[in-house]
């Protein structure tokens, strides 16, 4: 992806986006201590490219497209762009004269019979790695489905750490890294609700207790239950 060639107002506006800052993971680790809450870490696989963006961008046909457009897991869509093609009435005449391809779904030779194979671009509908906006626009994503759809509060001065009250002594967070997420609750049931829900709306792990974090290795005593930071392998 090209990102270099991304012109700011017309293919991107903002680019930055936040991460949960060292002091509010050192506080949400106090937290965790204090409140004796259960701590879990999930890893969002590929997260840029599970985001949509939020303007009208075209790529050139990638290497390797039409080997990938023939096979069954893109036939909906190499139908759809058949459809189209014979839709438009700048093809209408040649599209009488090849209608055999049309009947076979035969997308590439049908796009040469037009002669419009150099003139064909794609538009893009999800992130992709590259993008100037990619961040933001992954955090974006997250952050509605954290707030809208599981009920967090986003933190007034810490927009990467969202919490839930559920009742007395019962209360959730959400501390967000890009994508490392960590979990910390009081009770396990909403604990595994939520991750369940995280997992189901994006592609990732469940990676268990948390025991690594950006290179800082999380260990908690059994017996005190104290938590200790380290960062010898960094």
């Amino acid at each position: 992806v090209g990102g270099h060639r991304q012109r700011s107002g017309l293919d991107y506006d903002d680019t930055a986006a936040p991460v949960l800052s060292a002091n509010s993971f050192r506080m949400l680790m106090s937290f965790i201590v204090n409140l004796g809450l259960k701590k879990k870490h999930i890893d969002i696989s590929q997260a840029f490219v599970q985001s949509d963006v939020d303007k009208l961008i075209y790529i050139r046909v990638p290497e390797h497209f039409w080997e990938a457009v023939e096979s069954s897991k893109f036939t909906e869509a190499k139908l759809g762009l058949i459809a189209s093609l014979c839709s438009n009435p700048l093809y209408s005449g040649k599209i009488k004269d090849c209608m055999h391809l049309v009947k076979k779904g035969n997308l590439r030779d049908l796009v040469i019979y037009l002669g419009i194979e150099d003139q064909l671009c794609l538009q893009l509908v999800k992130s992709l790695y590259g993008l100037k906006q990619a961040p933001l626009l992954w955090n974006k994503e997250l952050v509605k489905f954290v707030t809208k759809n599981l009920g967090f509060k986003q933190c007034e001065y810490e927009p990467c750490l969202f919490v839930r009250v559920y009742g007395v002594n019962n209360i959730g967070f959400i501390a967000i890294y890009v994508d490392d997420l960590i979990l910390a609750f009081s009770n396990i049931k909403n604990q595994d609700y939520v991750g369940n829900q995280i997992l189901t709306k994006f592609e990732g792990n469940d990676l268990g207790d948390l025991k690594w974090y950006l290179s800082v290795s999380i260990y908690t005593d059994p017996v005190t239950k104290a938590i200790h930071l380290n960062q010898e392998s960094f």
